[in-house]
């Protein structure tokens, strides 16, 4: 359940950080009638900027608080299999790398990509700034993979684990001897 968990919130914070990104556009062409009026002041471009500095401002934050929600999931599934399954290395190793890959994305990338986002979002296009965004967008992705691809593995692990586990077990006798009289 904890490592299910794990798994399906992955796709949910990357699902909210392309509907964050899709709403510039969105509300830049069809923007509300409450609005509309203070978008026309500022004019296309400068809209436009704040908008999307304020996706960048809501995806860093979800992507931050995803992270400290994984460290705590990979912290109480790592003590589950450690006192729990008492389980072989290479599910500890996985749930490991996991927890890793996490420390690295909440405190080397993800403060850099939401100092770049601050920046990014009023430069214009061809900007050294915009291409390290970029680059630690894309750098986020990777980890975020990994870490998904890793859980998938350890997952198929203990359900192996546990299928080989229920397997040995002998299953009570179902004879119907024990139901037959004697004559």
């Amino acid at each position: 359940m904890i490592l299910g968990a794990w798994l399906a919130g992955a796709p949910l914070i990357a699902l909210v950080a392309l509907h964050n990104s899709d709403s510039v556009a969105q509300i830049m062409s069809w923007p509300p009638p409450q609005a509309a009026r203070n978008l026309s002041i500022l004019g296309p471009a400068d809209s436009r900027a704040l908008l999307t500095y304020q996706v960048y401002e809501l995806n860093g934050s979800c992507f931050e608080a995803w992270q400290w929600i994984q460290l705590a999931l990979g912290a109480v599934l790592l003590v589950v299999l450690v006192f729990g399954y008492r389980t072989a290395r290479p599910p500890l190793f996985l749930c490991g790398f996991m927890i890793v890959l996490t420390i690295a994305a909440l405190f080397y990338v993800i403060p850099d990509l939401q100092r770049l986002g601050r920046i990014a979002s009023f430069l214009p296009a061809g900007a050294a700034e915009i291409a390290a965004f970029r680059k630690y967008t894309i750098a986020y992705a990777g980890i975020e993979l990994a870490k998904w691809l890793s859980g998938f593995l350890l997952a198929t692990l203990l359900l192996r684990r546990a299928h080989d586990h229920s397997s040995t077990r002998r299953p009570h006798s179902t004879s119907k001897s024990r139901w037959v009289r004697a004559s």
